[in-house]
């Protein structure tokens, strides 16, 4: 009752401090003080409180009044305003003082043609006179232009101050308050019924999407106390926070999709439908600054991504955008598109048109959800609340970028694009009054309707400032191009033809160059960036150097330094001369780069280059994945000059993949550090205790298959970590105390095989929602798991000391259990009936005879599935309906859809039709699949005419062997699951006649729980899988890679599936070109599978879940351009 009173009274107080927007317009509209005197308003609030929306409705409302002795101008101070001539080309535009223009005219040509700045000014004096006041609206201030600047500097102030009286309303953010302000007026969130207003016209919507389980949820919540009436509405109200950005982004992306899909509407649960005591974890993982966390504006940005698991560029446009304002303020709409395409989210451009409408239709969706809004005119903002949003599954601005170019231009007009328009499948910038073209993007299909030579030698082009070129086919590129002096940003894509460009090096005033992709370029002239003084950002991707050119070293506005793929680099710049303001270094794949970052074959060789990064301050992404580097660099430096203790801007340090590191060194600096990624670093052996110290910000740390023999104790002080990965990590026997990591959502010891303790104790994770414990040498579970009532997930697939599991009824918010090969599992406590979540549960390979009582109702309304531990396998759509099954027959031999008993032989079937179809839902429903284990019932002449057999805990060492045993010649399907014995599938006799072959037939193979199984075939699988078309592989842990060569590769094959082989390095073997018919292909939990090159041309579906080596999205997997 006293918990009730105190939370009863805390709501009173906050509804106290509530004010409606009517009563803050009314404190507005009196701070602007008398008539005819001057007054100084200051709006402070956090981004997306309404600020604007405030500013606009005084603007409404003093110039509506009856006789209104006001009129009102503004001035976004989001657009970098630097001299007194961009101020009054805002103020003019706002006034329409222009005339119509040309969409390519710059403004300034505009303003040459009205003469003088003196006229702009006489056209606003008039505009002032006409009324006694003049508001002056000054929006976002400090954000890209400071009031002082505007105001003071430029004297504006002083100027308007003469035409009327000037009373100035301010907006800015909290976290820039302005204690010398006349008047200050904090913004508060909306009031609840405020909120309700906004969320009004979605009600229709938001009902018709209460489906399922939702109302249950709904009345949980609303019976805990958590909202007032069991509404998707009043969740929804509760969680924005009274935030209008967010209510207002959702309603539009609700009304965007108009229906949820399946992973969505998981999404939504998790986010909206859940206790608010969840909210510190997911604030952890989803914000940047924890305390503006908002769950609403986290659920619109999840809305957003793809419903493939595969890169895409919407998500890549959207952190593009944020980073965009952050640097550069408003944009011209058509700006944000060409930036996109620079930084090659819709790589590969073909043509330039197709690329631009691509990006458009990103915009508009963009506009629709409210994720971009109309400053003015075609001047766009991004709904800044959303910056605060953190995603730590995605890459990032860097991960995703190719230029960062935005960090480049910062806003400056001089170094951007100028207004651009699309014409002929080009993107231009012309200055209509010179007829001088300063931009051009063109595709290389494009350029071969111009004679390559002359194209850049013609007088139009010699003013160039930018260009790009995608896909570049003409050997005379380097020259032609090496005679544009004016060239600030150039840009060379996939261009294999390049073999030389050392003549570019006269190009003295890039501020950005990229040439990537040219896989013939093997040398760069080591003094061709002698003269580059103004490079700030470098892209080397894909070239075949050896060597990066020294005077890299002396570039000393170099912001990114991207070396992506570069296979035969084996050393770098060194970055301790002038490099000082570097944000990116990203040598991802330079597989040959080894000690030191230098040429060196021996320690006393070295001459210490690179040996300490911490004179990098500015460095936020550091990435040396897959190469071959022993060391890392030093992150502290303290002497007599400097004093670099901590190198705060790191966030990002990944080394995945390093087979020769041997060692972390001090990572103590690396005080803001997010993510450690250091998994497939397969030596390395030692990370120091200090390593993890100071480490308030890692969220994500990842030390899977590495050889480190523990985990150090300070991982203990890591206390908002919410993933900790260390799979398969062999040589750790034991993990220290993990009991104060209570924002950890997800722990992963999977493939420890000889981890045999954990101490501590889990019982203060109330977050933990994923635990996979499979493969480890555990006896028994970590103390008070059992008492984590908002996990999930618990996976202990081959734990084969575990022999009992205590009493689990308390994790009721359980959903998949698996204990699936757990060999000596013989008791499991307790009940799960109150498990109302449960969805899945195998106890396949267990000793379990009896298992705890199944949920007595489900909350969840996906299909309930339990594998029972002789393998079998019941899926209904309730548990009730499993339980009636197994009651009705105990040792699982009635399944559903089985056909009617007609004949004596059929009687002596096995029809397996519904059991696979469990497994696998595209098994046919008309079809009748033989078991072979009945051959005495059933005869040998009849199983020789099956098409579709099933071979399950058989003791032969092939099915190969079973088929010639049989004389099976017509089998078009077959099933083969839990051989113990099995290590080649199907082993051809040597003198067997291909035309008469056994398995020529085949177009259906489903392979499970092969525990030896290493090879599909001996070396005749060509024409053994010639007409396959499906094939699924699930749990054989040994087998390294399915097809051995081109001879093996299945030309026909449509649909690939591939899950839990632990040990599956590649799919195939050797290069093998293409499989033309492959249209779907699904990939799970293959710890260490990596992509080979192999082009799927045709493939329409792909989903790539826990495969960590393999990155390759859907469109690199349809051309073969597989990392």
């Amino acid at each position: 009752f006293c918990l009730f009173f105190v939370l009863e009274m805390d709501k009173q107080a906050k509804k106290k401090d509530q004010i409606t927007r009517e009563e803050i317009l009314k404190k507005i509209m009196e701070s602007l003080g008398q008539d005819g005197v001057a007054s100084r308003t200051v709006l402070v609030g956090e981004a997306g409180i309404g600020k604007t929306w405030l500013a606009k409705e005084v603007s409404k409302r003093v110039t509506q009044e009856t006789s209104s002795f006001y009129n009102v101008l503004w001035l976004h101070l989001n657009n970098m305003i630097g001299d007194e001539k961009s101020l009054y080309e805002s103020l003019a535009s706002q006034l329409s003082l222009f005339p119509e223009y040309e969409e390519g005219e710059e403004h300034s040509e505009i303003v040459d043609s009205l003469e003088s700045l003196k006229k702009i000014k006489d056209e606003i004096i008039n505009f002032c006179n006409e009324k006694r006041n003049l508001l002056l609206v000054l929006d976002d201030e400090g954000s890209m232009t400071t009031e002082t600047h505007v105001m003071k500097e430029l004297k504006l102030q002083q100027f308007l101050g003469q035409q009327s009286t000037l009373k100035t309303l301010v907006t800015k953010r909290e976290e820039r308050e302005d204690k010398g302000s006349t008047k200050m007026i904090k913004v508060t969130p909306l009031t609840e019924d405020e909120s309700r207003d906004l969320l009004r016209n979605s009600q229709k919507l938001l009902e018709s999407l209460t489906v399922e389980d939702w109302p249950v949820l709904l009345q949980s919540l609303c019976k805990n106390g958590e909202i007032k009436e069991p509404t998707l509405m009043s969740c929804i109200v509760s969680k924005s926070k009274g935030l209008p950005a967010a209510i207002v982004v959702l309603t539009k992306s609700l009304g965007s999709i108009k229906s949820l899909s399946a992973k969505q509407r998981n999404i939504f649960k998790e986010l909206i439908l859940c206790s608010k005591s969840l909210d510190a974890a997911a604030a952890s993982k989803n914000a940047i600054d924890r305390s503006r966390y908002n769950p609403v504006l986290r659920l619109s940005y999840e809305l957003l991504k793809p419903e493939e698991a595969v890169k895409n560029p919407v998500i890549a446009c959207f952190w593009h955008v944020l980073d965009f304002y952050k640097y550069c303020g408003c944009a011209y709409y058509r700006d944000l598109i060409v930036h996109w395409m620079l930084e090659g989210y819709f790589d590969p451009v073909k043509s330039v048109e197709k690329a631009y409408q691509e990006g458009h239709s990103i915009l508009m969706e963009f506009m629709n959800r409210g994720i971009l809004k109309i400053q003015e005119d075609n001047i766009v903002v991004p709904e800044i609340s959303m910056s605060n949003l953190l995603d730590l599954q995605d890459c990032g601005f860097f991960g995703r970028s190719r230029l960062g170019f935005n960090r480049v231009y910062g806003g400056n007009k001089a170094k951007g694009f100028g207004r651009i328009i699309l014409i002929d499948d080009m993107i231009k910038t012309i200055q209509s009054k010179k007829k001088k073209l300063t931009t051009i993007m063109v595709s290389g299909n494009r350029l071969r309707r111009e004679v390559p030579r002359k194209f850049f030698e013609k007088s139009e082009m010699q003013d160039l400032e930018v260009v790009v070129l995608f896909e570049p086919t003409f050997q005379d590129l380097v020259e032609s191009l090496s005679t544009l002096k004016k060239l600030q940003v150039l840009v060379i894509r996939d261009c294999d033809l390049i073999q030389n460009i050392d003549e570019l090096a006269s190009l003295k005033g890039l501020h950005a160059l990229e040439v990537s992709g040219a896989s013939s370029l093997t040398n760069i002239d080591d003094d061709f960036f002698k003269n580059m003084t103004e490079l700030q950002s470098l892209n080397l991707s894909g070239l075949a150097i050896k060597s990066s050119p020294s005077t890299i070293e002396y570039l000393s506005m170099l912001r990114c330094f991207i070396l992506r793929d570069c296979s035969e680099l084996q050393d770098l710049p060194n970055f301790n001369v002038e490099t000082k303001k570097l944000e990116v270094i990203d040598i991802h794949g330079a597989r040959k780069l080894e000690s030191y970052f230098d040429r060196v074959k021996d320690w006393k060789d070295y001459k210490g280059k690179n040996k300490n990064f911490a004179p990098l301050r500015q460095l936020q992404h550091l990435d040396f994945s897959e190469s071959r580097i022993i060391r890392l660099p030093i992150f502290h430096l303290k002497n007599s000059t400097y004093d670099y203790s901590t190198m705060p801007s790191l966030t990002r340090l990944l080394i995945r993949n390093c087979k020769r590191l041997k060692r972390l060194p001090q990572l103590k600096p690396l005080t803001n550090l997010q993510i450690l990624d250091a998994s497939g670093a397969t030596m390395l052996v030692e990370m120091l205790e200090v390593c993890l110290e100071e480490k308030k910000e890692l969220r994500i740390l990842n030390i899977s298959d590495t050889s480190l023999p523990e985990l150090a104790d300070t991982i203990a002080d890591v206390a908002n970590l919410n993933q900790l990965l260390i799979r398969n990590c062999s040589m750790i026997k034991e993990l220290p105390s993990i009991e104060k990591l209570t924002h950890l959502e997800v722990f992963d010891v999977s493939g420890c095989n000889n981890l045999e303790k954990i101490d501590g104790s889990f019982e203060k994770m109330s977050y933990l929602h994923k635990v996979n414990l499979s493969g480890t040498d555990l006896s028994k579970l970590p103390n008070k798991i059992s008492e984590l009532s908002n996990l999930k997930e618990l996976i202990m697939r081959k734990c084969s000391k575990l022999e009992a599991l205590p009493n689990l009824e308390k994790l009721i918010h359980l959903e998949i259990f698996d204990v699936s090969s757990c060999t000596e599992l013989g008791k499991i406590e307790g009940s799960f009936e109150n498990m109302s979540y449960l969805r899945e549960v195998d106890l396949s390979g267990t000793k379990l005879k009896t298992f705890p009582e199944l949920p007595k109702q489900s909350i969840l309304c996906s299909s309930k599935r339990i594998v029972l531990a002789d393998s079998r396998c019941l899926e209904k759509d309730k548990w009730s309906q499993i339980k009636e099954c197994l009651a009705m027959n105990p040792e699982g031999s009635n399944f559903s859809n089985q056909p009617e008993k007609t004949d004596e032989k059929s009687e002596k079937l096995v029809h397996h039709g519904s059991r696979y179809r469990v497994l696998d839902p595209e098994v046919p429903l008309d079809i009748d699949i033989v078991d072979t284990k009945r051959s005495v019932d059933l005869g040998k002449d009849y199983i020789s005419k099956a098409e579709y057999v099933s071979v399950s805990e058989n003791e032969s060492e092939s099915v190969s062997l079973i088929f010639r045993e049989f004389q099976m010649r017509s089998v078009k399907g077959c099933w083969v699951e839990r051989c113990k014995k099995m290590e080649n599938l199907f082993a051809s006799g040597e003198k067997e006649d291909q035309e008469t072959s056994f398995s020529s037939s085949l177009e259906t193979l489903w392979i499970s729980n092969l525990p030896l199984l290493k090879k599909l075939d001996n070396g005749n699988g060509g024409f053994v899988f010639k007409n396959l078309k499906k094939l699924s592989i699930d749990c054989c842990p040994s087998i390294e890679s399915l097809f051995p060569g081109a001879s093996q590769l299945p030309d026909n094959l449509e649909i690939l599936r591939v899950k839990f082989c632990d040990k599956l390095k590649k799919l195939f073997e050797e290069e093998v070109g293409e499989l033309p018919k492959l249209r779907k292909l699904y990939l799970l939990d293959l710890p260490v599978l990596s992509p080979d090159g192999v082009k799927f041309p045709n493939l329409e579906k792909y989903t790539n879940e826990k495969c960590p080596n393999f990155e390759a999205t859907l469109e690199e997997l349809k051309l073969g351009r597989t990392k």
